[in-house]
């Protein structure tokens, strides 16, 4: 999920991007050819889970994560496993026919690929979202609420919050020393406190995504959106960027694609998203040492 910085790349593959007079390749035709599929393969539209928890490519139809702890009494370590929590592939109904993506290509040209593509990502996101927010709501440990003291002040909100997850983080090192970068997923309400002063706590430039789930990075915790606006919960967890078994969880996807199928009666052709990911808890995610936490929010009126 890495942003590729032209500064990083070598002078031949920049100039392998020119033609041999030095101008830029004529590339429309190229992508005005691209299926469908590969339009959805190249959109870079990450969803919640892949945010908050570690991304690791799963190479076949089972896996498992693997760490390692200290026995309690005596002086080894014991081999934790977690079989990986593998979700079905349901298939979802783009809604998108051909001659829908052929009008698409008409009217946006060379960005249309992009436009069909994060149309597409934006469905199968919003089941990962869902999925997401169902493992942490079934693998959270529930602590107590916190209730805001002045609703009406987002300075004062923003310091309870922060606190509170910080506080959580904590918590996960305290029997054993693990990280202390970590997110939280907050409900719509509780966001305003973090996006209303965006200006003053934002992230590192380029992390904000097109459906806006990203708020804000304070400290070493980074700050996200539930999408589902109903909820009054917060999640909190840790996500090690340089170490993967630091993490609290690990999204692992499978495979993800686009099908064509035809009406038996019209011939028309529709298109079909079949996604198939795993979200599994770190092994060392355990009652009396979780990694895992939720609380609700409440506001005084």
């Amino acid at each position: 999920m890495e942003n590729i910085d032209n500064k990083h790349l070598s002078k031949e593959l920049l100039e392998a991007t020119t033609g041999a007079d030095g101008a830029a390749i004529d590339i429309a035709t190229t992508d005005q050819d691209l299926s469908v599929d590969t339009m959805y393969q190249q959109a870079a539209l990450p969803s919640l889970g892949k945010q908050i928890f570690s991304v690791v490519q799963m190479e076949g139809p089972t896996a498992g994560l693997f760490n390692i702890k200290k026995h309690p009494t005596e002086n080894k370590f014991v081999l934790l496993r977690n079989e990986a929590q593998v979700f079905e592939s349901d298939p979802i109904s783009t809604g998108l026919t051909q001659e829908v993506v052929q009008d698409i290509k008409s009217q946006y040209g060379k960005d249309s690929t992009q436009v069909i593509g994060t149309l597409l990502r934006g469905l199968s996101n919003a089941q990962e979202n869902s999925r997401t927010l169902e493992f942490l709501e079934d693998n959270c440990l529930e602590v107590p609420d916190l209730d805001l003291t002045d609703s009406k002040s987002i300075e004062t909100n923003m310091f309870e919050i922060t606190q509170k997850v910080n506080e959580l983080v904590l918590k996960a090192n305290s029997l054993n020393m693990r990280t202390y970068e970590g997110f939280c997923v907050l409900p719509y309400f509780a966001g305003a406190a973090i996006a209303g002063l965006s200006n003053y706590v934002g992230g590192k430039e380029g992390e904000k995504d097109e459906r806006g789930l990203f708020l804000a990075q304070i400290g070493q915790i980074k700050f996200y959106l539930n999408p589902d606006a109903t909820s009054k919960t917060a999640y909190v967890g840790l996500k090690d960027s340089r170490n993967i078994s630091k993490s609290s969880a690990v999204f692992g996807p499978f495979a993800s694609q686009i099908v064509e199928t035809m009406d038996p009666d019209s011939g028309e052709l529709y298109y079909w998203i079949f996604n198939r990911f795993s979200i599994t808890p770190s092994p060392l995610h355990e009652d009396g040492n979780e990694m895992l936490f939720k609380f609700d929010i409440n506001v005084t009126v």
